[in-house]
């Protein structure tokens, strides 16, 4: 397996991913920083206003991707996520696959995450953290939130139990929309290299 690029660097396969690019795993912002954060939006606002007229061909595109992906994971035993029967159009922020039981007692979702991120040369990465431990929602950590001592436990996450959200954070695996963008060929390679790191998910990393 090939190391995946650097954070800031194009992907390893810029010919087949064009649009994939390795996530960068930055800090929380500060209350400092909500200007520049604001900034941010409104840049990212124009730009995606300018790609809105292209979004329903690249929707397209990205359905007809995912379609073709999902029949290949699910014929390898994995889950990629489902939509409701009453969905009438489906379109995807992240890509997202539950792994089997059996592939996550040899390997944890972690490990896997990697090796196909260094497969593929794009970030595929697990979900979020839980609500309950997740550094976004820590209100004891703001001093506006600072209110009493009864108002900060009952604002602590913490004091919650969430086995749903924790076991999907334990095996599921997803990867950004832009990859669904690619030609199909391509997409066919996201199914070999999974293919390929579940036939060696029991090897030592090396």
């Amino acid at each position: 397996m090939h190391l995946p690029p650097r954070i800031g660097e194009p992907s390893a396969r810029p010919g087949r991913f064009r649009n994939a690019w390795r996530a960068a795993h930055a800090p929380v912002a500060g209350v400092s920083r909500r200007l520049q954060l604001t900034a941010y939006a409104i840049v990212h606002a124009a730009v995606l206003v300018d790609q809105l007229d292209l979004l329903d061909k690249q929707n397209v595109r990205r359905s007809r991707s995912a379609d073709h992906l999902t029949a290949r994971l699910s014929a390898l035993g994995l889950s990629p996520q489902a939509t409701s029967a009453e969905t009438t159009e489906r379109s995807y922020y992240r890509y997202a696959v539950r792994l089997p039981e059996e592939v996550l007692a040899v390997a944890p979702v972690d490990r896997i995450a990697r090796a196909l991120t260094a497969e593929l040369g794009f970030a595929v990465v697990q979900t979020h953290r839980p609500l309950n431990d997740n550094p976004l929602n820590r209100p004891s950590t703001r001093r506006g939130f600072a209110l009493d001592r009864e108002y900060a436990a009952r604002a602590n996450a913490a004091r919650f139990d969430v086995p749903i959200a924790k076991r999907i954070q334990g095996s599921v695996v997803s990867f950004g929309h832009e990859v669904l963008l690619a030609p199909l060929d391509a997409i066919g390679e996201i199914a070999v290299a999974f293919e390929k790191v579940l036939a060696h998910v029991g090897e030592p990393a090396g």
